[in-house]
């Protein structure tokens, strides 16, 4: 899906919350979810507010707030950066039960895949005590430029994989 058929499918669903909620509408809500919609894969606040407010000055509180109202409209979930970190780590659900992805361990470079027979797996698979809503998988290694650029003793901060 395209950012900007992303960001306007999450408008959809966030207008909807906020008409059902009665709750306001105000610029500074829709310009943080256009930069969620702009992360590749998971965020933290504090990348967040970086991002925002190069186009905007908004407060910690009012990021905090926003992340919490959409994480209310299901728009985000939330987890831990890593088990027992008190950082936590927001990516956008929207209308995708799975994400997956790729990770370069040495540039940081994440690009998104699908793998149906994944999915598949854990959404026909019986847990006991357990429905699972959604699937979010990171495979950490190395991408074919950062490969390429160690072998050559080069720089291994590209962006591209």
């Amino acid at each position: 899906m395209k950012p900007d058929d992303t960001y306007n499918l999450a408008v959809q669903v966030l207008d909807e919350y906020i008409a059902t909620g009665k709750l306001r509408r105000t610029h500074e809500r829709y310009i943080i979810l256009r930069q969620i919609c702009n992360f590749p894969a998971q965020f933290t606040a504090e990348q967040l507010q970086l991002l925002c407010t190069k186009e905007l000055a908004v407060s910690r509180a009012t990021i905090y707030n926003t992340l919490q109202l959409l994480l209310d409209a299901s728009l985000l979930i939330s987890y831990p950066l890593y088990a027992g970190s008190k950082t936590t780590c927001y990516e956008l659900c929207i209308k995708k039960n799975s994400r997956m992805y790729f990770r370069c361990s040495q540039c940081g470079r994440v690009v998104e895949f699908e793998d149906k027979s994944i999915s598949s797996l854990v959404k026909n698979r019986r847990y006991s005590n357990f429905v699972p809503t959604n699937l979010s998988l990171y495979v950490f290694g190395t991408c074919k430029v950062c490969r390429r650029q160690s072998k050559r003793g080069g720089n291994k901060n590209s962006n591209s994989i």
